[in-house]
């Protein structure tokens, strides 16, 4: 969750703010879900507001293997 550069600005923010540990999983834990609920009814893949951060890069540092990024890609990736 903390890889995600807006989140971990979030995450930040509560932690000045004074939130305890739990408190802000559970906040951004309420985000994760309403942004998985917006991707799935818009059907778009997440776009980060950050520069230099790249959906498809991180994709591609988790899914090693050529084929299994070609599937995703094919799959998810409305071109």
């Amino acid at each position: 969750m903390l890889q995600n550069p807006a989140m971990k600005e979030k995450y930040k923010e509560m932690k000045e703010r004074g939130k305890k540990v739990k408190q802000m999983y559970i906040a951004l834990g309420n985000r994760l879900l309403r942004l998985a609920y917006a991707m799935m009814t818009k059907k778009q893949l997440y776009q980060s507001t950050q520069e230099g951060y790249c959906l498809q890069s991180v994709i591609a540092g988790k899914l090693r293997n050529k084929a299994k990024q070609a599937l995703f890609y094919n799959r998810y990736v409305q071109v």
